[in-house]
């Protein structure tokens, strides 16, 4: 996975497209009704407020705050990929290695037992007619 960047994850890819138009969407709602919804304005808990920024032009601060969203969900954006990429480089090969390792075994049953069931009665003919020439000659003739 570690190869062509471009050739990785096209579903997750296609998921995060579709999370990041859906953020988008959200922030251009609320820029059309900045006005009649105050709640807008209140902090995320990460934020570090400032009084005098409390106080301040609510006009100001909007731009600002829908470009930081941005900024923070195109970096969770990153994460994500880096965290399924890397899940997937040191997870997925022992998943892989684990399932190869029980099908290997399932055939290998399968084949001893067909091998049992079809192989082995003509080899103790096969075994039975050089230990004794004489059965196997009444056999042919009748």
């Amino acid at each position: 996975m570690s190869g062509d960047p471009d050739a990785a994850l096209p579903d997750d890819l296609d998921h995060a497209d579709e999370l990041l138009e859906k953020a988008e969407a959200l922030m251009r709602r609320h820029k059309g009704s900045a006005d009649a919804d105050v709640l807008d304005d209140l902090p995320v808990l990460t934020d570090i407020v400032e009084v005098e920024d409390a106080a301040g032009d609510e006009g100001d601060g909007k731009p600002v705050d829908e470009m930081q969203m941005v900024e923070r969900l195109i970096a969770l954006d990153a994460r994500l990929a880096r965290a399924i990429e890397d899940w997937m480089e040191t997870e997925l090969p022992q998943i892989v290695a684990r399932e190869v390792a029980t099908v290997g075994e399932r055939i290998r049953e399968q084949a001893l037992a067909h091998l049992r069931a079809t192989l082995l009665p003509r080899l103790s003919q096969d075994i039975s007619a050089l230990l004794d020439p004489e059965a196997d000659e009444g056999r042919d003739g009748g």
